[in-house]
């Protein structure tokens, strides 16, 4: 990512105001963890050309991960308006809207993004979450199934996943994939380590604690 970053800011000398080229240096800014400039050279592609989706796009991931849902929801509708479509994107806008407790809309979402990609698996596992959260557990089952078909190694899925079956009393499940989560697939989530000791001790399995 360092390179990519450095070759940005070396062509931004000559194209300082190239929407492209902004785009693309606020992506190595982000890969490099500078998420201050990375949004500031998101903001000021925009400002260069308010038509440009993929920023707009962006800069909605920019504020979801904040949780910051108004400011994400309204950057993904402008990306809708400027043209993108893409199943993320969808998926997104359908997190935010969930989020945000507009469940209809955000379920209308993300049946967009299957319908643009039927094999995305964040959407199916995000619906999933849905229907976890509306008591309908056996739907739930299914997407989050369905996921992992598509992706296996989908954090979300396999998260939603193992806290359903902990809801359901299926804890040696709950254990196996919460121990995926915290030592391969999320080894720096501090919540899925925590749920992988918690059903470790459960199943009186001491050396697998202190392991992690």
């Amino acid at each position: 990512a360092q390179p990519a970053d450095q070759a940005c800011r070396r062509a931004m000398l000559t194209a300082p105001r190239d929407p492209v080229l902004l785009h693309l240096a606020a992506m190595a800014a982000l890969q490099c963890g500078n998420a201050s400039r990375a949004r500031s050279l998101l903001q000021r592609c925009l400002a260069k050309d308010p038509s440009y989706g993929p920023a707009h796009q962006d800069l909605g991931n920019w504020h979801l991960r904040r949780s910051e849902y108004e400011q994400a929801r309204a950057a993904y509708e402008r990306a809708l308006a400027n043209g993108r479509s893409s199943a993320a994107l969808l998926t997104n806008l359908g997190v935010v809207c969930c989020r945000q407790g507009d469940q209809d809309r955000g379920t209308a979402w993300l049946s967009a993004a299957l319908q643009r990609d039927p094999s995305y698996a964040e959407a199916w596992a995000n619906l999933a979450v849905v229907h976890q959260k509306s008591g309908r557990s056996d739907q739930a089952l299914v997407h989050f199934r369905t996921a992992l078909t598509h992706d296996p190694d989908s954090i979300v899925a396999n998260r939603g996943l193992a806290a359903l079956f902990a809801e359901l009393g299926r804890h040696a499940d709950a254990l196996s994939l919460y121990r995926r989560l915290a030592t391969e697939l999320a080894p720096s989530d501090r919540s899925a380590l925590q749920a992988y000791r918690h059903y470790a001790r459960r199943a009186c399995m001491w050396q697998e604690v202190s392991r992690v």
